[in-house]
C-alpha cells in the first residue's frame, strides 16, 4: 500500500522546518483548500490554511479573526509564544506533531494558523456537512422512535447517549484508513457485555490496516474471520432505540463516521429475524410476526426447490387430480420444469433490482404492471404455466418478510443452490440442501458466540424465546448465550 505524499513528505521533514511555503506546497493539487494572509497595524503576519466547506464561516469571521488581531496587538510579535495563544485564544488552540496530522486536521475542517517557526498550530471551528437526525428509510417507524442515525458520527453517540445516562456505556474511537482517516466508535455497557467479546472485537478493529473505509460492509468483512460469509456475522439498524435494546443484552456497536447506519454484534441467526417495532406491539402478535419470518425465510428458500422435486422426480406424491391440472397446464411449455424455475427466478430478480435503482415512484410502476404483463405474456407464449409463476411469486413474496437485507441477498442466492439440487436429486437434493445450510452455520462462532444459539442451549426458556416473545414483566434475565457479567434485567 503506497502513501506517498502523506507520509513520506511528513516523515523526511519536521515542520519546523518545513515553513509557510513547504505546508502550501502539499496542498499546491487540492483547489479546496485556501490560505489568506493577514497583515497586523504593528507589522505581524499571520498565515491561515483551512479547506473550504469544512469550516464554520461565521466563527471565522466573528470570533477567530478578531481574536488573532487583538493578541497580536497586545503582545510584541517577536516575542509570541504559544503561550500567549493558549491563555489569550477565544477558541482553544491545538498543537501538532507532525505533518500526517496538520493534513488530516485541515481536512477535518480545522484552521492551521502559522505566525513563524516558532508558533504555529490549527483551531477547530469545524463545520461539516450534515443532516438532521430523521426517520430511517431502511426501517420504517409506526409507533417508535423517529430521530434515527444520520452521517455524522458525533451525532450518532450523542442520540445513544441521551437513552443511556450512565458511566458504563464506553465509547472507544478508533482512526482507520491511512487516506480517508476515518473515525470508527466502539460502543458497550462495560459491566454487562462479556469480556472475551469485547476483547476480541477491540483486536480485530486496531489490527485493521487499509487504505480507507468507504461503507459499512467493508468494515464488516474486515472483522470477520474468513471474509467470506453467506450469512452475516454483523446486524445493523438505523434506529437508536434499537441500538440501546441490544447493548442491554450485552451486545456491541460499531459506529462508523459517514454512514447512517450502525454494526451490531456478535451476530446470531435468530437476531436476524427482529425487527426495530418488535417490542412496539403486543407480545401475541410479536409472537406471530416472528413465526411468519421463520415460516417466510423457509419458504423463500425451499419452496421452489420442493415444487421442482415434486413434478420432476416424485410425481407418485402428488394427488392424481392436482397431476391431472398440472400436465394439462405444462401442454406447450417446452422447457424443462428446473430451467423454466431459474428463469422465472431470474425474471423476478431483475424486477427487483431495477425498482431498486430507479426512482421510487416509477420502480413501483415497473416492478407491479412490468410484472404482471410479462407474466402473463410468458405464460401465452408457452415460456412457463401459472403454477410455476405461483410458487415463483410466492417464493419472491416470501423474501420480503425477512427483516435483514444481508440476510435477504444470501437467501436469493442460495435459492439457486437448491433449485439446482433438487432439480438432479430430487427430495434427497432438497434435504442435502437443508443439511449443508445447517452445517455452515453450526460451524459459525462470530466472536465466539454459536451462530445458531439459542438453538444449541438445553434450556425450554431460552428455546421459547426464539419463536415467541415472553412479556416484559416475566423477562427478567439477559440471553444466556451471550455470557453477559450482569445477567438480571429486572428483579
Amino acid at each position: 500500500m503506497k502513501h506517498t505524499k502523506d507520509n513520506q513528505e511528513g516523515q523526511s521533514k519536521e515542520l519546523e522546518e518545513l515553513g509557510f511555503a513547504g505546508v502550501l506546497d502539499l496542498f499546491k493539487d487540492c483547489d479546496d483548500v485556501s490560505h489568506q494572509t493577514i497583515v497586523t497595524k504593528r507589522g505581524c503576519t499571520m498565515n491561515l490554511v483551512y479547506c473550504q466547506g469544512l469550516y464554520d464561516k461565521r466563527k471565522y469571521d466573528t470570533i477567530l479573526i478578531p481574536s488573532l488581531k487583538r493578541i497580536v496587538e497586545e503582545c510584541s510579535s517577536e516575542g509570541l509564544n504559544m503561550g500567549d495563544f493558549i491563555e489569550r485564544l477565544d477558541i482553544p488552540p491545538n498543537s501538532l506533531k507532525d505533518i500526517k496530522e496538520l493534513i488530516s486536521r485541515i481536512f477535518n475542517g480545522e484552521i492551521f494558523i502559522y505566525m513563524n517557526n516558532r508558533v504555529y498550530f490549527t483551531v477547530d471551528i469545524s463545520d461539516h456537512p450534515k443532516r438532521n437526525p430523521q426517520d430511517p428509510n431502511t426501517e420504517i417507524s409506526i409507533k417508535g422512535a423517529r430521530d434515527g442515525f444520520v452521517e455524522e458520527i458525533g451525532v450518532n453517540i450523542a442520540l445513544i447517549r441521551k437513552r443511556l445516562r450512565t458511566n458504563s456505556l464506553v465509547c472507544k474511537s478508533y482512526i482507520i484508513g491511512e487516506r480517508t482517516q476515518t473515525k470508527v466508535a466502539l460502543l458497550y455497557v462495560d459491566d454487562i457485555i462479556n469480556k472475551g467479546i469485547k476483547d476480541d472485537i477491540q483486536k480485530r478493529l486496531s489490527r485493521i490496516k487499509i487504505d480507507g473505509i468507504v461503507n459499512s460492509n467493508q468494515l464488516k468483512e474486515l472483522l470477520s474471520d474468513s471474509g467470506f460469509d453467506l450469512l452475516p456475522i454483523l446486524d445493523y439498524t438505523g434506529r437508536p432505540d434499537l441500538a440501546v435494546d441490544c447493548l442491554l443484552r450485552g451486545r456491541f456497536l460499531v459506529l462508523v463516521d459517514g454512514i447512517p447506519t450502525i454494526a451490531i454484534g456478535p451476530g446470531n441467526l435468530t437476531m436476524l429475524f427482529k425487527s426495530a417495532e418488535d417490542n412496539e406491539y403486543n407480545f401475541l402478535y410479536n409472537s406471530f410476526e416472528r413465526i411468519l419470518r421463520f415460516v417466510g425465510l423457509f419458504v423463500s428458500t425451499f419452496l421452489p426447490g420442493i415444487w421442482i422435486a415434486l413434478i420432476t422426480i416424485h410425481q407418485d406424491q402428488l394427488p392424481f387430480t392436482l397431476l391431472a391440472v398440472l400436465v394439462e397446464s405444462r401442454k406447450g411449455v417446452p422447457l424443462p420444469s428446473a430451467v423454466e424455475a431459474t428463469i422465472m427466478l431470474l425474471l423476478f430478480s431483475l424486477f427487483r433490482e431495477a425498482g431498486l435503482r430507479l426512482p421510487v415512484a416509477i420502480g413501483q410502476t415497473l416492478s407491479v404492471i412490468g410484472g404482471l404483463i410479462i407474466g402473463d405474456a410468458a405464460i401465452r407464449a408457452g415460456l412457463t404455466n401459472p403454477a410455476m409463476l405461483v410458487v415463483i411469486a410466492t417464493s419472491e413474496v416470501a423474501t420480503y418478510t425477512l427483516v435483514n437485507l444481508s440476510l435477504t441477498g444470501a437467501i436469493s442466492v442460495y435459492r439457486f443452490v437448491v433449485l439446482l439440487l433438487a432439480g438432479t436429486l430430487g427430495f434427497w437434493g432438497v434435504f442435502l440442501a437443508i443439511a449443508l445450510l445447517l452445517i455452515y452455520t453450526a460451524q459459525l462462532r462470530p466472536f465466539g458466540i454459536p451462530y445458531l444459539a439459542p438453538f444449541t442451549l438445553e434450556e425450554p426458556k431460552s428455546l421459547l424465546n426464539i419463536f415467541f416473545r415472553i412479556p416484559w414483566k416475566w423477562l427478567k434475565t439477559r440471553p444466556r448465550f451471550l455470557k453477559p457479567q450482569d445477567s438480571t434485567k429486572q428483579e
